[in-house]
């Protein structure tokens, strides 16, 4: 990996699996300039996993819109922000060991939903109300 300071060359100082996670922290150091910066390293999951929708169509998995959606229903919240990025990484920790890379959007939305009631339950209902998969 390149230096984002210079353009050089890294090595890597430090690095740490997170605990239950298929993510990777890196702490790097530049060759050249000394800069230090850390990198997470996580899987490409648009490739991974394909999301089965009710027509049938097949879609790839974007842990964007997944966040979008659950950040929207967090609005009344003071820290939406960090919430809905914790609450995303609960939902792709229990979704990632399902057996396959399809999912349907309904199972996804359901785990969705289970994580958020469990979190505020004001939260979840506006995200059943938003998603009426099921």
């Amino acid at each position: 990996m390149i230096c984002i300071f210079c353009g050089h060359e890294t090595k890597v100082n430090n690095s740490r699996s997170k605990i239950n996670s298929s993510s990777t922290w890196r702490r790097r150091e530049c060759l050249n300039c000394e800069g230090v910066f850390t990198t997470k390293e996580k899987p490409d999951l648009t490739v991974a996993i394909k999301v089965i929708e009710s027509s049938g169509k097949f879609k790839a998995f974007s842990e964007d819109k997944l966040f979008i959606s659950v950040y929207e229903c967090l609005s009344h919240k003071e820290n939406s922000l960090k919430a809905s990025k914790s609450l995303i990484d609960t939902v792709l920790e229990k979704i990632l060991p399902i057996k396959g890379n399809k999912i349907k959007a309904s199972t996804l939305a359901e785990e969705t939903y289970r994580v958020l009631r469990r979190y505020d339950k004001a939260t979840a209902l506006i995200y059943k109300a938003r998603h009426p998969i099921f």
